[in-house]
């Protein structure tokens, strides 16, 4: 199968359909519980002007294998400095950024083609050797985020063909690479890399819509347009200033100031409040959760009885309830939303159950192992209130005692990856299942947290991987559900909240992957 130039491909077999942008006034709220609201600006896109775009979270470097590609990360920075490979749409077709296609041979061998006369900001060629450079790079744990080289080690190798041409061979096939992807979807210059992370990050050079001017930790990064951007006339911005807080209130604050022109918002409350208050609300179009996690590989919960005791002690419609002040959907019945082609209704997470709950804490404390864990988390304000949230319902129960530890962002992950807790607030964002289901609850994945390694669920999402078949791509996510239910894997508590919000100045937003907004095609109309 080959995707070619400039067109888009829709592989709806392969692909989950999960929200529907709705920003031109809809009364649908596509599944994220808050109903899209108001419109973008119309008409043809302005050229020139400076935006101000504030997001949630600040990287600590610029180094492209270091970027996480989602809506609540920083993906706004790397879409500005390294622009998109590719983009996943929320409908699920496959559109092509710096890749002009990308073919599947045999589900394991593919063929990536750069677009024709492609450079970095420093005028270096971005070609089959730059991309090679990065992917490879992207394994190397010592410069790479866990995600980055969870998706990059699915490349067992790469082949320079010609100067545009990358042959790349799996180390697992699959019929859903482009989703691998989108967690590598950032390149940059071999050369400026080759000078080290600290030089880098001073002077970042990729070849996207964006070069650096500034960047002020703690307070902005002050961007100006690249004239030799690949898809001119974009960007129409000639300035683009990235601000950062953790804060959804704080950000929203700050639009309804006019401080900034456009906002991410992970808050249902918020999206609600900021439709009510007149500005545009469009929801991020994508299928992804947040959960309670558990680390099976040390005690408490390497005794199936304290995680299943959990799952069923969470009230989880009292904590969304709680957390959003009513405004957030129902609580999750599946990994997959009922948007998808692959959700099946037969496999469904239990319901909190407190009689049963407070039997298996007795049990676990006449056996001499009374239930005492801490809850880690990132120190995000909905994660973090999440988790009081919980321990205030837990301690209601006897023989159970909940510490909770908020942790800034990059210190909470670390103690993830060195394996050092004992249950956290953790999410899953995605287009497809594959591959990031795999990465959370397959045997040896670097963000396979939990520890958890069960055949059933790996051959299951095995079947998912390879297949481009819908009705074999659902049978495979059923069996996996059915086994996170059967093991008490994880409580999954709600919909992963993501928005874009905005005035009616701002036109050209659109979302790919885990909601990431590419920033190219922005453009504001002072006088809309």
């Amino acid at each position: 199968m080959k995707l070619t130039r400039r067109r888009s491909v829709f592989i709806a077999a392969a692909l989950t359909t999960s929200l529907i942008l709705a920003g031109c006034g809809s009364d649908d709220s596509g599944g994220d519980g808050v109903d899209a609201s108001g419109e973008q600006a119309s008409g043809d896109p302005v050229e020139g002007g400076s935006l101000t775009y504030v997001t949630v979270s600040e990287p600590a470097n610029l180094d492209p294998a270091s970027l996480s590609n989602s809506l609540i990360t920083n993906s706004v920075y790397g879409n500005a400095l390294y622009g998109q490979l590719l983009e996943i749409t929320p409908e699920g077709e496959v559109e092509y950024g710096l890749l002009e296609s990308l073919e599947n041979q045999d589900n394991t061998t593919w063929i990536a083609t750069l677009r024709e006369g492609l450079t970095f900001s420093d005028g270096t060629p971005l070609d089959a050797e730059a991309l090679k450079f990065n992917w490879d790079r992207d394994k190397d744990r010592t410069v790479a985020s866990s995600q980055t080289v969870a998706s990059a080690s699915a490349i067992a190798s790469t082949t320079v063909v010609d100067e545009q041409t990358l042959e790349v061979t799996l180390a697992k096939p699959t019929a859903q690479l482009p989703s691998v992807l989108m967690a590598i979807n950032f390149v940059g210059s071999p050369t400026a890399l080759a000078a080290g992370p600290e030089a880098f990050t001073a002077n970042p050079v990729g070849a996207g819509p964006f070069t650096m001017d500034s960047w002020s930790r703690g307070d902005r990064m002050v961007l100006s347009k690249n004239p030799d951007y690949w898809d001119a006339p974009k960007p129409y911005l000639d300035e683009l200033v990235i601000r950062a807080n953790p804060d959804d209130n704080q950000r929203y604050n700050s639009l309804q100031a006019g401080e900034v022109d456009l906002m991410v918002g992970n808050n249902y409350e918020t999206a609600q409040l900021a439709g009510d208050g007149g500005f545009t609300v469009l929801p991020a179009g994508f299928s992804g959760f947040t959960n309670l996690e558990f680390n099976f590989s040390k005690a408490p919960f390497d005794d199936p009885r304290a995680r299943e005791a959990i799952s069923l002690a969470i009230d989880r419609q009292a904590l969304i309830d709680t957390l959003y002040g009513g405004a957030g959907e129902e609580p999750p019945t599946s990994i997959l939303r009922d948007t998808s082609p692959l959700y099946d209704d037969s496999v469904t997470f239990p319901e909190a159950d407190p009689e049963r709950a407070q039997e298996l804490l007795d049990e676990l404390n006449a056996d001499g192992k009374p239930l005492s864990f801490t809850i880690s988390s990132s120190n995000n304000s909905d994660t973090a209130r999440a988790a009081e949230i919980m321990q205030a319902q837990l301690q209601e129960f006897e023989n159970l005692t909940v510490e909770i530890e908020p942790q800034e962002s990059a210190s909470w992950f670390g103690r993830l990856a060195q394996n050092d807790y004992e249950a956290t607030i953790y999410g899953a964002a995605f287009v497809d299942p594959s591959p990031v289901i795999d990465t959370l609850v397959g045997t040896g994945s670097a963000t396979n947290f939990t520890r958890l390694s069960d055949p059933e669920i790996d051959a299951a999402l095995e079947q998912g991987r390879l297949s481009d078949d819908t009705a074999e791509r659902q049978e495979a996510y059923a069996t996996v559900m059915q086994r996170m239910v059967d093991l008490s894997a994880m409580v999954v508590y709600t919909w992963s909240p993501a928005f874009i919000l905005t005035s009616e100045e701002v036109g050209g937003i659109r979302f790919y992957g885990s909601g990431s907004t590419p920033v190219d095609g922005l453009w504001i109309n002072p006088d809309a």
